[in-house]
């Protein structure tokens, strides 16, 4: 079998970060891997922040290594960030201390994950977990279907030395058992699954459990960009927040039919969202007769066809006053005004420690600082509408908080309409939604991230289908030893 490395530029590029983290290479190897160790969980909160697919789509490379991507653009994927951090410690000369973890870290993300592996006492011992993109540093203790972790805080509070470091435990921090698959790759396993993933046919594989390519934040809270293959076919969606109703996805499926390719598009009106995946739809373009979730969704079917019909049946425009809905748009921004006071007076100098996961100070400052970008979004979009808009909206968001609070009560939702009539709302319900979340859909469809994605998933398909399955054998061997 060849013997393989990384490229002698990403190595370069490797040791150049470590030098611009201000350390020394000619040092002690072990003082200086204790510093990297140090220096990338200072840093678990500054990779949190950007997800490079879509960069990585661009790039024509889906697993990019640090001649072609840098830490301080913060532009990774989770793969690419396990990769190179990987990376870093085999430009060191530390191949015998670290191994790369690939697992799914959460039940209901399909997505394989990476993680560094640092065995500091050899591999008997159990190795220390490095995983910025999922916030996690602490000790894991391997086992056949998952691992426990125990992160840093947990640790540091056990040893009586380093205990007065940690102001006080918090439910994130004690060990936890994660049960799911894994692997364990060493170097050469590493660099096999990137040239892999870097070849043509490496899109189906990359894809098949779905990626996120780009968020959106602006007038509509949120914007969610996706890609993922089935088979031969390619989905790409985009999945909106609607703050009534929760979330509208616009999907676009990609069929090779011969030597055409046939596209077409759905529309979806639904309550859960599984990584790439539209769960507990209530109304589906495609199949727009199927309404049996609406009966199973009370918390928020029920709701909306309600009101549906009970603003059908109002005289009026509304079923709450004009002087009602500015009391609801006061309330919001009073709930802003006490969120940024209760941030300000929360953010006092408290114990910390480096590399920790956050305390419970931190962690309020977070939910809150959650909670204000959600007020700030949902006053953003209720001003970014004509009036008649804002105001039904206001409506509808009074109602569904009246019927939340059980101020209303009302029995099956099928004793507000008929069944035709669901369907012929829903069914208008979602082409008005479709008519605002458009500027932003056909933009992303327009864009060279859509038409690179495309031409990667013809160029993969046109291989596929041109070779035998012995040749695509042998031009996989071929791409993961090149």
């Amino acid at each position: 079998m060849v013997a393989l490395d990384f490229p002698e530029s990403a190595l370069s590029a490797a040791r150049q970060q470590v030098i611009r983290w201000g350390h020394k290479l000619d040092g002690d190897l072990e003082d200086l891997l204790f510093s990297v160790s140090m220096d990338l969980g200072n840093e678990l909160s500054g990779f949190k922040t950007a997800y490079g697919v879509e960069d990585a789509i661009l790039s024509d490379t889906r697993l990019r290594l640090l001649d072609k991507v840098g830490f301080e653009k913060q532009m990774f994927n989770c793969g690419e960030l396990g990769v190179n951090l990987f990376l870093i410690y085999i430009a060191l000369g530390a191949e015998d201390r670290v191994r790369l973890l690939r697992f799914n870290p959460e039940t209901e993300t399909e997505s394989s994950h990476f993680g560094l592996l640092v065995y500091e006492e050899g591999f008997d011992k159990d190795p220390t977990l490095i995983d910025p993109l999922w916030e996690r540093l602490g000790r894991v203790g391997l086992r056949g279907d998952g691992f426990i972790f125990s992160p840093i805080n947990w640790l540091v509070f056990q040893d009586p030395d380093t205990k007065s470091l940690v102001d006080e435990l918090t439910e994130v921090d004690k060990p936890k058992y994660i049960k799911t698959e894994m692997m364990v790759l060493s170097k050469e396993e590493v660099i096999r699954h990137v040239n892999y993933i870097n070849s043509p046919l490496g899109f189906f594989d990359y894809f098949h459990d779905g990626q996120k390519i780009r968020c959106e934040k602006g007038k509509v809270p949120l914007v969610e960009y996706t890609a993922k293959t089935t088979g031969e076919k390619l989905r790409v969606q985009a999945t909106c927040s609607d703050p009534l109703l929760d979330l509208f996805t616009f999907q676009r499926e990609y069929t090779p039919l011969g030597d055409e390719m046939h596209q077409s598009d759905r529309v979806l009106l639904h309550f859960g969202y599984s990584w790439t995946n539209p769960t507990h739809i209530l109304y589906d373009s495609a199949d727009p007769e199927n309404l049996r979730k609406i009966g199973n969704e009370k918390k928020h079917g029920t709701a909306f066809i309600a009101y549906a019909k009970a603003a059908e049946r109002s005289k009026n425009f509304y079923l709450f006053s004009k002087n009602t809905q500015e009391k609801y748009v006061a309330s919001l921004k009073n709930q802003k005004e006490n969120l940024e006071n209760a941030i300000k007076d929360s953010k006092a100098p408290y114990t910390n420690y480096i590399g920790l996961i956050p305390s419970k100070v931190e962690e309020r400052i977070d939910d809150d600082e959650e909670k204000l970008k959600e007020k700030d979004l949902l006053l953003d979009y209720i001003q970014g509408m004509d009036e008649k808009s804002a105001g039904r909206f206001l409506d509808q968001s009074l109602f569904k908080e009246e019927f939340r609070k059980r101020k209303i009560k009302l029995e099956r939702p099928y004793d507000f309409f008929r069944r035709g009539e669901v369907k012929n709302f829903l069914a208008e319900y979602a082409e008005t939604r479709y008519k605002t979340f458009a500027p932003y859909i056909e933009d992303f469809f327009s864009s060279q991230t859509t038409k690179k994605l495309l031409d990667q998933y013809q160029k993969a398909l046109r291989i596929k289908r041109d070779l035998d399955s012995s040749e695509i054998e042998d031009l996989h061997q071929i791409a993961v030893n090149s």
